[in-house]
């Protein structure tokens, strides 16, 4: 999955993005310009996905498989 972040028009796997997480939440930032993607929220009502700076999320339909 590519995420695209509409502070710095990065397109980027979502791997490579910064996750900073404490017992609540996970704060998903941008590597180019640390601006936050998207913040996961859990409580007891269950898991919220709040999105900021994420502009689009992208699946490619061809699969990368590495050549050994």
């Amino acid at each position: 999955m590519v995420g695209v972040c509409r502070g710095c028009d990065s397109h980027a796997a979502l791997a490579e993005a910064m996750v900073e997480i404490d017992e609540r939440a996970a704060i998903v930032r941008c590597r180019g310009c640390s601006h936050t993607l998207f913040t996961v929220m859990r409580d007891e009502g269950g898991v919220r996905v709040m999105v900021a700076s994420l502009s689009s999320l992208e699946r490619s339909l061809q699969r990368d498989i590495p050549q050994s």
